[in-house]
This record gives C-alpha cells, sequence and structure tokens, in this order.
C-alpha cells in the first residue's frame, strides 16, 4: 500500500511550518520536533513581532484577549485573534488570520 506523505495530502505553502512538515508522512512523527522548531523559527521574525514572553512570539497586528493563556514555545501570526478563555499549551504555530478560541 503507498501510504501519501503529507505534503501530497495538505497545500504546505500556507504554513510557516511547510519546509518542516513536509519531511514527514504521518501529522503524529513531527510533534516531537515541533517545539524545537517554533522555538529556531520565533528567533527568526522580524521586527513585525514581539517577544511577548521567552519563546512566545506575537505578531504586533494580532489581537491576544488578556483573559487568554499561552504556554511556549508559540508563534502567533499576523491580523491572528486568540479569544477569550483560550488556552494554547505550547508547541503551537498559529497562522496569519487565524482565530482561536470562541
Amino acid at each position: 500500500m503507498n501510504i501519501p506523505k503529507i505534503k501530497e495530502l495538505f497545500d504546505l505553502s500556507h504554513t510557516a511550518a511547510g519546509d518542516y512538515l513536509s519531511r514527514f508522512r504521518y501529522g503524529h512523527e513531527a510533534l516531537g520536533g515541533l517545539a524545537d522548531f517554533l522555538r529556531a523559527y520565533g528567533k527568526t521574525l522580524g521586527d513585525d513581532y514581539e517577544e511577548f514572553s521567552p519563546e512566545v512570539y506575537i505578531a504586533k497586528d494580532a489581537k491576544i484577549a488578556p483573559s487568554a493563556l499561552i504556554e511556549p514555545p508559540c508563534v502567533i501570526g499576523h491580523r491572528a485573534e486568540v479569544r477569550t478563555g483560550a488556552f494554547l499549551r505550547g508547541s503551537a504555530l498559529i497562522g496569519d488570520d487565524a482565530v482561536v478560541g470562541n
């Protein structure tokens, strides 16, 4: 049986993790190194991001509710919205224009 790889199932051109994810056949295989990927990726982001807390990088035009809990490592993209009560446990990449929470 020929099982397709992640890059054959999904368009990875819309995620900052595209090159990372394209190395794996199954999604769960990427989980082990995701935190390290996010730590390295966060350090490459430009002035339009700020390091909100250690290893939590948030685009300056993102909206974060005061009650949201964000654990590192995490990158939150441009115009993303993290709503009231959201809980990001770490190893999370929130893409541009994404909405997390209610």
